[in-house]
């Protein structure tokens, strides 16, 4: 099995606003089309999905179809036992949120690599055993 990516909240969205250059975008494609598939965690699926803006904006609904052919489109890992524990061990070492700590322990539990935008959080669970690549934005 070739490496395998997850992909964090905060790329998603970056990714759908079009925040990414034409290079980043391409990047994050053929990562994810090495592994065969868009990997998420049950947490960035809350995460996407919880929005709730307080219009109905034509781009609102438009960002909104988006994350939701994103989601339909992605393997969606769910939440287990090793997970949980890997969380507590990560919250407890680095005082991180708990979503990031959750996402965190999805990618090094399903040994993949944790694709984000979000360098200051996920920077400090590097030395607890977290892949990851810095995804920047314009």
């Amino acid at each position: 099995m070739g490496t395998r990516y997850l992909i964090d909240t905060n790329t998603v969205v970056k990714y759908i606003q079009g925040l990414y250059d034409a290079e980043t975008r391409e990047l994050l494609y053929q990562k994810t089309k090495e592994g065969k598939a868009v990997f998420l965690s049950f947490m960035t699926k809350i995460e996407l999905l919880a929005y709730n803006p307080q219009t109905t904006s034509p781009a609102i609904v438009t960002y909104q179809e988006n994350v939701a052919k994103f989601i339909a489109n992605a393997t969606i890992l769910m939440l287990d036992e090793d997970i949980v524990q890997e969380t507590i061990r990560i919250r407890k070492t680095t005082r991180v949120k708990i979503p990031d700590c959750i996402i965190a322990a999805t990618a090094i539990k399903q040994d993949m690599i944790l694709l984000s935008s979000n360098d200051s959080d996920f920077s400090k669970i590097v030395s607890l055993g977290l892949q990851y690549e810095y995804i920047k934005s314009l």
